[in-house]
Formats: C-alpha cells, structure tokens, sequence
C-alpha cells in the first residue's frame, strides 16, 4: 500500500469512529452525566477483566515454561549419559585396537 492510501484510511477509520461515537451519544436513552458514569463503569470493568485475562495467561505461560524445562532437562540429561556411554565404548574400543596392534607387532 501507497502513503496516500494508507493515510486516506486512517482518516477514514478517525472520521468514522468519531461519526459513530457522536451517533451513539445521540441514541443513548441516558442523559450526559449517567452515559458518563456508565462509560466510566464499563471502562472499569473492562480493565479488570483485561487485568484478569493476563493474570491468568502469565499463569498459564509459567505453567508451560516449567513443563517445557523438566521435559527439556530430561532429555539432557539422557543426551548426557548416552555420551558418557559411547565415550566410554570408544575408549574400550581404541583400547582393544591398539592391543591388536601390539600383539601384530610382537607377532
């Protein structure tokens, strides 16, 4: 998208919210000061409820962070001793080998 075009949709979008909201102000059944309060009110509640919802996310994500980390750390934890164990193996054989050598030697 141009400029000009994305600029001629933000003012679309401003001149339409603001038409809507004075359409609302005029089609409301209550007086100025109750529309006030009103607003007021759901505005409060819809803080708590914002305030709620990502209380309860930020729960969820330290749920998930902690089950992604002992999952995780198991699988570390088994990578290591498979290491330990084909370390030890490699050791094992290059010792066998060398002893093949010797004894080729000595032979």
């Amino acid at each position: 998208m141009s400029d000009k075009s994305n600029n001629d949709f933000l003012s679309g979008f401003i001149v339409g919210g603001v038409i809507g909201a004075l359409v609302a102000m005029l089609n409301t059944p209550h007086n100025g000061n109750e529309f006030k309060r009103e607003l007021g009110k759901n505005y409060k509640l819809g803080l708590e409820k914002t305030g709620e919802t990502c209380n309860e996310l930020r729960d969820s994500l330290d749920d998930l962070q902690k089950n992604v980390e002992g999952k995780f750390s198991h699988v570390v934890d088994d990578l290591k001793d498979k290491a330990v164990s084909l370390s030890k193996r490699l050791e094992a054989l290059t010792n066998r080998g060398a002893r093949v050598l010797i004894e080729d030697e000595i032979v």
